[in-house]
């Protein structure tokens, strides 16, 4: 027959019993929990794509005669459209001074291209009519940016191929150097041309080599407006040459005001006066351009 558990057996399991459960204190589970999964690492917030400089930030083209020394990023072209007019014509008609030498208007069409970041390639064509006969010119040649466009200053030295409104063929050749001082930029060129031809217009002698030199002076009004002058000079060697042929020094000097309309969209315009006797009395250039 089975034993019953004495009272004193009973007694020592409840006394037993009771100090496990002082034993387990529910603050000490509470303090130590299960480990949790470990967690992973937030993922970091996406990082935006760094915004690409604009190649075009340091080509500066605040002109409407005088050639830059900023070169177009490499693979990047800079186009442009322009029209100029004289009021008489006076002597001979040639590319670089269209607007000094023939009478009417004279538009222009051109596009240069970046190769390298320091040399470019470069057309301009030309068209000029009086109403009856119209006539062609043109301009190809290459530059060589001397100086990188962080330079303080930079120098462009430029030659190639010209086809003069007369349809006289030639070569030419232009050195460019220009700064910035504060807001200012200021630039100077001189260019030479050789045209093959020993006659002109009318079959009258013509000069071995013609010269032309270009000053300006620009301000940076704002961001999107700059305002300056530029004064040319057509013939130059008429000053120590007495026998220069195409009817001694003409030159002008006017005011030359550029917007930028859009990011890459700049447009310029200015009057021009004559300061010699030669020179057409008043003048005029419109000029816009697109860069991609």
């Amino acid at each position: 027959m089975a034993s019953t558990p004495s009272a004193g057996s009973r007694g020592a399991s409840i006394l037993f019993a009771a100090a496990l459960l002082v034993a387990s204190d529910p603050r000490d589970a509470a303090a130590d929990p299960l480990p949790e999964a470990t967690a992973l690492p937030p993922a970091p917030d996406a990082i935006e794509p760094a915004k690409q400089a604009d190649p075009w930030v340091d080509v500066r083209r605040p002109w409407l005669y005088a050639s830059d020394p900023t070169a177009p990023p490499a693979g990047h072209v800079l186009t442009s459209l322009g029209v100029g007019v004289a009021q008489i014509d006076r002597g001979a008609a040639r590319p670089f001074a269209a607007n000094v030498a023939h009478s009417g208007a004279v538009f222009s069409a051109g596009a240069e291209v970046g190769i390298f970041k320091f040399a470019s390639l470069h057309a301009e064509g030309l068209l000029a009519g009086d109403g009856g006969n119209v006539n062609g010119g043109a301009m190809l040649g290459a530059s060589i940016y001397v100086l990188g466009p962080k330079s303080p200053v930079g120098l462009v030295f430029s030659g190639g191929y010209l086809r003069e409104l007369g349809g006289a063929n030639g070569v030419w050749g232009r050195a460019a150097i220009a700064g910035d001082i504060g807001r200012f930029r200021l630039i100077l060129t001189g260019l030479g041309e050789h045209v093959f031809s020993t006659t002109g217009p009318g079959s009258a002698p013509r000069d071995g080599i013609d010269l032309l030199l270009t000053a300006g002076a620009s301000f940076r009004v704002t961001d999107t407006f700059q305002l300056g002058a530029e004064y040319v000079v057509q013939d130059l060697e008429g000053l120590w040459d007495p026998g220069e042929l195409d009817g001694g020094v003409r030159h002008f000097i006017g005011p030359v005001a550029t917007l930028k309309l859009a990011r890459h969209v700049q447009i310029g315009a200015g009057p021009s006066f004559g300061l010699s006797p030669q020179s057409p009395r008043l003048l005029g250039r419109m000029s816009a351009s697109y860069a991609f």
